[in-house]
């Protein structure tokens, strides 16, 4: 099969073998071309079961991820020193995407940021917590502010699908209309996370333990009970990497593609890596970026497996995969690439890697 491959790619290229010297150059290519679209649309005609799951209405009930709280009157120039998103540019109570980096410009946690009046939370995949609560409060000795987990305050839930947003309507006074607007009422904080994905993030204060019981009550009666792999297969296909704790100190905002999803100011001034951040966008480009796959492979993919190209030069890493039908993988993966190439997973005979972005 990799035979094959480099055969078709050498007919590409006009260095075949002896026997197809003859063939017209531009027969060549269209032989080559060919081929590359027929296993495109061969991914592109199938309907796996779950990309058909996560198109339905749903909710989920999530495990507890890492949320801090940082409130004093000094809490914004803490943090808007430190974080790469402007928090001048939030509105009282709203949401933005952010990440903490080192020195080097590398991420060493993302998160989602609230504000919510006078008080900031910042939420994030468990496991990051700690690192962020500890880099912050070296520098919170100059500022009055306190910093604390209060992971265990609510209940998290995530609504998504057509039907979300009627149901909502029934709960709750007021629905955000767009993307990372917040509605705080009566133990009930609730987010867009994307208006072309009707997914909306939802926490319930615990505080109000009888009122969240009723309201996922209401939900199980109105919506699917969906699981976290429908939700992640959704950020998957917008692109978005949810940052693990594994992930620390391995990427630059830029290789995924924080930039360009709205991580980042590039207009507000110092925090922790700007400079390198900054000289990386003003001056440069980045050599990695994070694209979506679409794999086909006899045995599933692990994390960090590397990608290939035709000469079997390694361009880059899987950094998410989810099985979303037989032999298919949906993944994220941080690499470069080359449209004119053919690739692959390295030590999986059979595989093929498509681009989908």
């Amino acid at each position: 099969m990799a035979a094959s491959r480099r055969a078709s790619f050498s007919l590409a290229k006009g260095t075949s073998n002896k026997s197809s010297s003859s063939m017209p150059r531009r027969l060549c290519h269209c032989i080559f071309f060919n081929s590359i679209f027929s296993l495109m649309n061969s991914f592109s005609s199938m309907r796996p079961a779950r990309i058909m799951a996560a198109m339905q209405s749903y909710f989920i009930e999530f495990e507890s991820p890492d949320l801090l709280r940082v409130v004093g009157k000094d809490s914004e120039k803490l943090l808007q020193g430190q974080l790469t998103c402007d928090l001048s540019a939030l509105p009282e109570i709203g949401a933005c995407p952010g990440c903490l980096c080192d020195i080097k410009g590398r991420v060493i946690a993302s998160f989602t940021l609230y504000r919510l009046n006078d008080e900031y939370y910042l939420e994030m995949s468990s496991g990051l917590g700690q690192t962020v609560e500890s880099t912050l409060k070296k520098y919170a000795v100059f500022y009055d502010t306190e910093i604390e987990s209060v992971s265990g305050r609510f209940q998290y839930l995530g609504l998504a699908g057509p039907d979300a947003r009627q149901v909502l309507t029934s709960l709750v006074e007021q629905i955000p209309e767009e993307n990372n607007a917040v509605i705080q009422q009566q133990g009930i904080v609730l987010r867009l996370v994307d208006h072309k994905q009707d997914r909306y993030s939802l926490w319930l204060e615990n505080e109000k333990a009888e009122k969240a019981e009723a309201l996922i009550s209401r939900l199980k009666q109105s919506l699917t009970r969906g699981n976290t792999r429908d939700w992640t297969l959704a950020d998957m296909t917008r692109g978005v990497y949810t940052f693990q704790p594994e992930d620390q100190g391995l990427f630059t905002p830029q290789e995924l593609n924080y930039d360009l999803q709205g991580h980042i100011s590039f207009t507000k001034g110092c925090y922790t890596g700007q400079e390198i951040v900054a000289r990386m966008h003003y001056r440069g480009k980045a050599k990695k970026r994070l694209y979506q796959l679409q794999i086909s492979s006899p045995s599933e993919p692990a994390r960090q497996v590397k990608i290939i190209n035709e000469s079997g030069k390694a361009i880059g890493e899987v950094i998410s995969v989810l099985n979303t039908d037989e032999n298919s993988y949906a993944a994220l993966a941080v690499c470069s690439k080359d449209a004119d190439e053919i690739y692959s997973l390295e030590d999986i005979p059979d595989s093929r890697v498509i681009f989908r972005n």
